[in-house]
């Protein structure tokens, strides 16, 4: 994840490194010089030579040292420094954080990701990805004009 705040160091910081900026389900193309990057909106694809593969990139928002997930909103927040795990010295989101982002995408892989990693988090990792999980699915179902249901991992997350 980068930060939209954060933007500018990537041009800088990886030389050598394609990007293609991906908008919503529409393919990848070309990130023009100059445009800005939107939470929620965008991710890039990162390819070079020195990649084994692909690397794709999440746009965040952030208030001071709050992760916010829309700018504005007042949804889930979660300190930076709590969104970020390392493993060998690589940095990488926190499963909760990814877990809430692909939670109303209703595609197998996500809920393969789901059925695999719900076990890993620690308490207090379940009940933010709980809280965010049901305040995501209230909000998502309100504005489709749909009454409440719970949302089956809120569910799943209830029971443990």
């Amino acid at each position: 994840m980068i930060l939209e705040r954060d933007e500018h160091a990537l041009r800088a910081d990886l030389a050598g490194v394609e990007f293609a900026l991906r908008e919503g389900d529409r393919p990848a193309g070309p990130w023009p010089p100059g445009q800005r990057l939107t939470a929620g909106l965008h991710r890039l694809v990162l390819t070079s030579n020195s990649l084994p593969t692909a690397a794709e990139v999440i746009v965040g928002s952030a208030v001071g040292t709050n992760w916010v997930f829309h700018r504005g909103s007042a949804g889930p927040r979660r300190p930076l420094a709590a969104i970020t795990r390392t493993w060998r010295a690589i940095p990488y989101l926190a499963p909760e954080i990814i877990l809430f982002l692909k939670c109303l995408a209703d595609r197998p892989k996500d809920q393969h990701d789901f059925d695999v990693a719900w076990r890993l988090l620690d308490g207090e990792q379940r009940a933010w990805l709980l809280a965010g999980i049901e305040s995501r699915s209230r909000s998502a179902r309100s504005r489709a004009g749909l009454a409440p249901a719970p949302h089956p991992w809120a569910e799943v997350l209830a029971a443990t």
